[in-house]
C-alpha cells in the first residue's frame, strides 16, 4: 500500500513503458511515413478495396443463408410409386434400417470411448415431409444419432455411406436422406416453375433435376409433380345413348356396384340401420371384375358394361400446387457445403448461359428462385437498407460534432476499412460469408469509428495548439495509440473464447465473429496510418478548415 501511494513502479512496470515507448515511436514513424506518401496511400488503400471487393465478386469468397452445421438426427425419406402395397414399403424401410445398422457396427470403434453412433431408431409409415403426400407408399427412417461434439464422423459423410450401403431398389421412386430441417433459411436450391400445361412443365422438371445432378456436390434432386395411382378411364361408347343411357346413369350404377348404394333403412328399437347394396366382396377385390359387370336399362333390359363403355388405362397427376393461382412446380436439391453453397450453384446456373437456353427450350415456363437464395437476398437487402439508414445517422451526428462535412468522410473511411479485414477473416478461417457474417459487418459500422472520432479530435487539438497538419497528424497517431490498442484488444479478447469453441450452438455466430474481430484488427491497424494521411492530403487540397490556434 505504501509503494501504491508513493507511486513506485515496478521493475516489470518500468521495463514494459520502456518497451511500449520505442513501439509507439515505431508506429508513429510508420504513420509520418504514410503521411508523407500520403497519395500512395490513398491509392493503395482504393486498390486494396476494389481488389478486396472484386476478389468476393469474383466467386473467391463463398456465400451462404447461413452457416452449415451437423445436427443430431438424420433422415431416409422413402418414396415409392403410388398404388404400392404397404409390404412393399416395409420391406424398403427394413432395408433401409438394416444399412444404417451395418454402419453402426463400422462405425462405432471411431467414437470416443466406443459410444454407439446410432442410438435410436425409428419408422414412421405414411410419413414423408419431402414429398408432402400421405399413403401406404411413403415411409421415413429417422435416426437419433451420438451428439455432433463427440461423435467423429459428419453427417455428410455419413449420408454418402448411407446411400452407398443401401445400394439400388427396384421400383423406388426417390429415396432422400437428410436432416430434418433446414431452419430459417430454407432449403439450399429451390427452383419455382409456373405455367399451365402440366406436361410441358414436368419436362422442364425433369430437365432441370437432370442438370443439377450433374453438379458433384447437389444431391436428393426432387420435383413436387408426380403421377397417381394407376386408374380406369370410362367415357360413353358410340351408340349407349341410342340406348336411353346417360353418363349419369353409367357413372351411378358403377359407384352403387363397386361403393355400395343405400336401399334402404330399419329400425331395430332405438336405432337406425342402412341397408347397403354392393356387389360381393369376391366381384369387387379386382379392376377385372369390371369386365363381366352389365348396365340396367331403362326398359329393364341388361347389357355389358363395355356394349355402353370405353375403358382406357390412364394415371393423372397425384397433386396438382397452384401459387398465386398458377400451377407450380417445385425443385428441390440439397448441396454438400464441404464443396460448394447453394448460391454457388444458382450463380453458376445463371452465369454459364444454362438458364437462358432453358428458357428457350421451355418458353411456356416460367422459372423463378425461392429457397435459401430467395431468402438471403431478402435478408440482404433489409440489412443493406438498415446500414444505409446506420451510416446516414453516423454523418449527421458527426456533422454536427465537427461543423464540417468532410471530416465525417475521413472518420467514416475506416468502415471500408473494417470490411476488408471483415472479408478476409473469413478466407483465413476457411468460412462463407452468411448472414451473420452481414449482421457482423453491419455492426461494425458503429464500432470502428471510434477511433477515428478521437484521432480527429487530438489532430484537431494538436493544430489548435499551433502545430502544422502533418506534424498535428503524426503526434495524433502516437497520442492514440495506447487507448485505441486497449479498446479494440479488450474487445478482441472478449470474443476469442466464442471464436475458439468448437460446440455446435456456437457455430452459427462464428461468422459473426469473424467479421468483428478480423474488422477490428485491420480497421486498428489502417486507422493509425492511413486516417493521418487522408486528413493531411485533404487538407492539402483545402478541403479542411484549419482550426484557429488557440491564444494562451
Amino acid at each position: 500500500m505504501g509503494r501504491l501511494a508513493s507511486g513506485h513502479n515496478s521493475r516489470f512496470r518500468v521495463a514494459f513503458e520502456r518497451h511500449f515507448d520505442r513501439f509507439r515511436e515505431s508506429v508513429g514513424r510508420l504513420a509520418d511515413r504514410a503521411i508523407r506518401f500520403r497519395h500512395a496511400v490513398l491509392g493503395i488503400i482504393f486498390a486494396i478495396m476494389l481488389g478486396s471487393f472484386g476478389f468476393m465478386a469474383g466467386g473467391h469468397v463463398g456465400s451462404e443463408a447461413m452457416p452449415d452445421i451437423d445436427g443430431d438426427v438424420l433422415e431416409a425419406r422413402i418414396l415409392m410409386p403410388q398404388g404400392t402395397p404397404l409390404a412393399r414399403t416395409e420391406a424398403v424401410a427394413e432395408r433401409v434400417e438394416a444399412a444404417i445398422r451395418e454402419l453402426d457396427l463400422r462405425y462405432y470403434l471411431d467414437q470416443p470411448g466406443g459410444a454407439s453412433l446410432v442410438e435410436a431408431i425409428q419408422v414412421r409409415f405414411n410419413h414423408n415431409p419431402s414429398a408432402r403426400e400421405a399413403g401406404p407408399h411413403v415411409a421415413t427412417v429417422i435416426v437419433d444419432l451420438l451428439t455432433a461434439e463427440r461423435r467423429r464422423v459428419t453427417l455428410d459423410e455419413l449420408t454418402a455411406a448411407w446411400r452407398e450401403t443401401i445400394g439400388e431398389i427396384e421400383g423406388l421412386q426417390r429415396l432422400i436422406i437428410q436432416e430434418p430441417g433446414f431452419g430459417p433459411a430454407g432449403v439450399p436450391v429451390e427452383v419455382r416453375l409456373a405455367g399451365e400445361n402440366l406436361e410441358a412443365m414436368k419436362a422442364a422438371a425433369l430437365e432441370l433435376g437432370d442438370h443439377l445432378e450433374n453438379y458433384a456436390a447437389v444431391y436428393n434432386v426432387f420435383d413436387d409433380l408426380r403421377l397417381g395411382k394407376p386408374q380406369l378411364t370410362f367415357s360413353m361408347a358410340e351408340g349407349a345413348h341410342g340406348l336411353g343411357l346417360s353418363a349419369e346413369e353409367v357413372s351411378g350404377q358403377l359407384r352403387a356396384a363397386l361403393l355400395g348404394e343405400v336401399a334402404d333403412t330399419l329400425r331395430i328399437g332405438n336405432q337406425e340401420i342402412e341397408v347397403l347394396i354392393r356387389l360381393a366382396e369376391a366381384d369387387r377385390t379386382s379392376l377385372d371384375n369390371l369386365v363381366d359387370l352389365t348396365i340396367a336399362l331403362p326398359e329393364g333390359g341388361r347389357v355389358p358394361l363395355e356394349v355402353v363403355a370405353n375403358a382406357e388405362e390412364r394415371r393423372e397427376w397425384a397433386r396438382i400446387t397452384r401459387i398465386d393461382g398458377r400451377r407450380t412446380v417445385t425443385v428441390e436439391a440439397n448441396v454438400d457445403a464441404r464443396h460448394a453453397t447453394g448460391q454457388a450453384i444458382v450463380d453458376d446456373l445463371v452465369g454459364s448461359g444454362w438458364l437462358s437456353e432453358f428458357r428457350e427450350r421451355h418458353p411456356e415456363v416460367a422459372l423463378t428462385f425461392e429457397g435459401q437464395v430467395a431468402r438471403s437476398a431478402e435478408t440482404g437487402s433489409s440489412i443493406g437498407r438498415g446500414l444505409l439508414i446506420g451510416l446516414v445517422g453516423i454523418f449527421v451526428i458527426l456533422s454536427f460534432q465537427f461543423r464540417s462535412y468532410i471530416e465525417p468522410l475521413i472518420v467514416m473511411l475506416s468502415i471500408p476499412l473494417a470490411f476488408i479485414g471483415a472479408i478476409l477473416g473469413h478466407v483465413l478461417m476457411g468460412y462463407y460469408l452468411s448472414t451473420p457474417s452481414l449482421i457482423g459487418a453491419a455492426s461494425l459500422a458503429g464500432i470502428v469509428v471510434n477511433n477515428a472520432i478521437l484521432l480527429i479530435h487530438f489532430i484537431k487539438t494538436h493544430r489548435e495548439s499551433g502545430l502544422d497538419a502533418v506534424a498535428a497528424a503524426g503526434q495524433a497517431s502516437r497520442d492514440r495509440l495506447r487507448a485505441i490498442l486497449i479498446s479494440s484488444t479488450t474487445t478482441i479478447a472478449g470474443l476469442l473464447p466464442l471464436l475458439a469453441e468448437t460446440s455446435t450452438q456456437a457455430a452459427a455466430i462464428k461468422p459473426l465473429v469473424i467479421s468483428v474481430v478480423f474488422g477490428l484488427l485491420s480497421a486498428t491497424v489502417l486507422v493509425l496510418l492511413v486516417i493521418p494521411a487522408v486528413y493531411v492530403l485533404f487538407d492539402e487540397w483545402g478541403w479542411v478548415q484549419a482550426p484557429k490556434p488557440s491564444k494562451e
